[in-house]
């Protein structure tokens, strides 16, 4: 693991890990802490924010980006225990990990069910919504759209091709409080 030299020393002990669990690793031609920042900016945009909250959405990557040094093996649920994650962030980081699959359209028709069947109770000292990983999936989701449309056609319109079915795995017309996000991510994909 190679120490990023961009880590704030005001950073929580988590968005530290999280860099420097992600090392080398670059998202483009930035290093990938950008993306990390920006994943949980989005969530501040929209008014997602708490400590657990915070954890996941720096770690949403971890699980399958990046190799455990202690192992060389790809980090599991009880290394996130291990490092402090308290066990249901754990659960949650590996929930939004990618599933093993032929092809991204596999994967993904893996994934997103597990994503959205994430489900946790509201409590003062926990996650701020029901849906943590679908939060951080959209999160996610709306600054990758914005940096392709801007950055890497290609990506992007692999994102647009995506959509029907990631609005159909994920979206609740019930959860209210996610539809601002949506709109935004909706308004991205409509090009």
């Amino acid at each position: 693991m190679t120490t990023n030299t961009n880590v704030q020393t005001h950073d929580p002990w988590y968005v530290t890990w999280c860099i420097q669990a992600h090392g080398s690793q670059m998202f483009g031609d930035k290093p990938y802490e950008y993306h990390l920042r920006g994943v949980a900016a989005v969530a501040i945009r929209f008014g997602f924010i708490n400590t657990f909250m915070d954890m996941l959405l720096h770690g949403h990557d971890v699980g399958e980006d990046c190799i455990n040094p202690a192992t060389g093996e790809k980090y599991t649920r009880e290394d996130f225990i291990a490092a402090g994650f308290p066990p249901i962030v754990a659960d949650a980081m590996m929930a939004i990990t990618d599933q093993p699959g032929a092809d991204r359209d596999e994967i993904k028709a893996k994934t997103l069910p597990i994503i959205a069947a994430f489900v946790v109770a509201i409590s003062a000292g926990g996650f701020c919504v029901r849906r943590p990983v679908v939060l951080a999936k959209l999160c996610d989701r709306a600054f990758n759209l914005a940096e392709s449309k801007a950055n890497h056609p290609r990506k992007f319109k692999r994102y647009q091709h995506e959509h029907p079915a990631f609005v159909a795995d994920l979206y609740d017309p019930a959860e209210t409080e996610f539809q601002p996000l949506w709109d935004y991510i909706n308004g991205l994909v409509a090009d």
